[in-house]
């Protein structure tokens, strides 16, 4: 079964050519690069599911439980339950080289535009430019996806300044039963153009955009959700514009809080010989402070507290107006990047947890929330329990 995605709303006034590079296109790149990844995360699937079938002997034929032995094979990241998978090297591969190609076209036909490549697995220490920059993670959410969690994604986002600009989060296995035709997907944006043809300019100086489609040419047939969003102009999920849940109040609140199995040493606490003992003080500590934070929030109370292994999911789903408050307190560039542009385009809220605006160079911690009162809420105990202190990077 297909979706077809549109892009969001250009207004009029964007449409002049000013020799700079189109983020509508570059969406639609981006889409077809999520698109190709995806379904290499669905061949493991099968892949798994066979093998599964086989070992259970509910398949008997020696074909097939051949084809099932090439089961999910995986390596340990630099922590023990980073994992990745053989398919997981062939996504990012497929998605670097479709953003490649394209932003080579590109700076082929405007020289004086240079890009960059930032993930986990290639180069994590390079740092953020000025340059357009793709912040990409092939699965986000990688131990949910070995362990077959449907709490996974993929994630790319586009920095422009150090800022992002463009964002796509495609969660394969999570749906909202929401697909569209690409008719339908084209009454659905000339009908906005139409409530919203003078839609606001981006806040910051972006490059125009010159004139494009009106949506992109990509039909991704496999099942899920896509969230799409370019800076100024909204967040969508399947082309359907989404907003936060802007009335929530705490006690109707659902957050997700996230606790990471690890904590951050510093590079003189990493280099002591009690390197080893100062980590396992700290992960007792960081674990008493969740715990007591957790108590707090439970008995506020909100509604539910959730956690998940996806961070760039759980971003859309604050977008989509499904998650109330999310508090993560070690997420990278390539964890935040396309998922906060999703969550300030629908309205949202992102700071880190003191309560300071994101720094993706620098900031680990990240708190996203539907409205100002609840970011508050989340960042002052963040701040009373000092939570963020162990998982802070040291800025050069």
């Amino acid at each position: 079964m297909s979706i077809s995605v549109m892009s969001t709303p250009v207004p009029a006034s964007s449409s002049a050519d000013t020799g700079e590079m189109s983020l509508i296109e570059a969406l639609g790149v981006a889409i077809e690069a999520a698109d190709k990844g995806s379904r290499i995360i669905w061949q493991c699937v099968e892949k798994r599911r066979i093998a599964m079938a086989a070992a259970a002997t509910f398949h008997t034929t020696s074909a097939l439980a051949a084809g099932g032995a090439a089961s999910v094979e995986c390596e340990n990241k630099t922590s023990a339950t980073n994992l990745v998978t053989q398919h997981s090297k062939q996504c990012r591969e497929t998605i670097i080289r479709i953003l490649r190609q394209y932003s080579e076209e590109v700076q082929r036909e405007k020289p004086h535009l240079r890009f960059a490549f930032l993930t986990e697995e290639l180069n994590p220490g390079t740092p953020l430019s000025d340059d357009y920059t793709w912040v990409v993670d092939p699965i986000d959410g990688a131990a949910s996806f070995v362990h077959g969690l449907p709490d996974c994604c993929i994630s790319i986002g586009l920095t422009y300044r150090k800022q992002p600009v463009l964002a796509v989060v495609f969660t394969p296995f999570i749906s909202s039963g929401v697909r569209l035709t690409v008719a339908a997907a084209a009454v659905l944006n000339t009908k906005m153009l139409d409530e919203h043809g003078t839609a606001a300019a981006p806040t910051t100086a972006l490059p125009p955009t010159p004139p494009t489609p009106p949506f992109p040419s990509v039909v991704p047939e496999c099942n899920g959700e896509l969230f799409t969003a370019i800076k100024g102009f909204g967040a969508f999920v399947n082309g359907r514009q989404v907003r936060v849940n802007a009335k929530v109040v705490p006690a109707t609140s659902v957050v997700v809080f996230n606790h990471p199995c690890g904590v951050m040493l510093s590079t003189a606490e990493a280099a002591s010989p009690e390197g080893a003992a100062i980590r396992r003080r700290k992960c007792d500590a960081a674990i008493d402070c969740s715990m007591a934070m957790r108590e707090e929030l439970l008995r506020l109370p909100v509604a539910a507290l959730r956690c998940y292994g996806s961070c760039a999911a759980t971003l859309a789903q604050v977008a989509a107006g499904r998650v109330d408050a999310y508090l993560e307190p070690a997420g990278k560039a390539w964890d935040v990047c396309a998922g906060s542009l999703l969550v300030t385009e629908a309205g949202g809220v992102v700071c880190n947890m003191l309560g300071r605006p994101l720094d993706m160079a620098h900031d680990t911690t990240i708190v996203a929330a539907a409205t100002q009162e609840m970011a508050d809420l989340m960042t002052e105990k963040c701040v009373r329990h000092g939570f963020g202190q162990y998982w802070l990077v040291e800025k050069e």
